[in-house]
């Protein structure tokens, strides 16, 4: 996802632009697993489990993620409404 195009914001042609304020399927939130940086981990594990995952076939490497469904595409933690 490369795009060159830049430009900056501001508050007469951006007027209308607005944050979505909550979650959904629709906006990819439903994923099994997220990565988590070591800088992330102490507030990731008070919510969330988490534990490495092989980024190779050999296993030589681990990334570490946070487990939110068991399935792909599944996000036990998804609430399609405002975040808590």
């Amino acid at each position: 996802m490369n795009n060159n195009n830049y430009t900056l914001l501001d508050n007469v042609t951006h007027k209308d632009l607005r944050v979505i304020p909550h979650y959904s399927a629709d906006f990819g939130d439903n994923v099994a697993s997220v990565p988590v940086f070591a800088t992330e981990l102490a507030n990731v594990i008070k919510h969330y489990p988490v534990l490495f995952y092989p980024t190779d076939k050999t296993a030589s490497d681990f990334t570490m993620v946070a487990l939110l469904g068991l399935e792909a595409g599944e996000n036990l933690f998804l609430n399609e409404t405002l975040p808590e």
